[in-house]
């Protein structure tokens, strides 16, 4: 269950927590992107895969099997959910 969900902007670096989605997936470069997506995805791997300070990012408080703070890229967070790699 989501208790929180937020864009915030970054004061600091940040791990981005749902870029390990896409750095595991066998058969990442499967997937149909958009250029915009792989855009995105390019960005995210040359930041080394973290919200840098000044960037937008995507601040949600959850509790599914425990309670959990995330914090993640939006475009990568709309690849994960748009091509359900949550569920892999």
């Amino acid at each position: 269950m989501i208790l929180k969900q937020t864009i915030h902007k970054a004061r600091k670096d940040y791990s981005c927590d749902v870029c390990h989605y896409i750095l595991n997936l066998y058969g990442f470069s499967e997937l149909p992107l958009t250029k915009e997506e792989l855009l995105a995805v390019e960005k995210a791997k040359s930041n080394n895969w973290k919200i840098l300070k000044g960037d937008k990012y995507i601040y949600q408080v959850h509790t599914f099997e425990q309670f959990s703070v995330l914090k993640m890229i939006p475009k990568i967070f709309d690849i994960c959910i748009k091509y359900k790699l949550y569920e892999q």
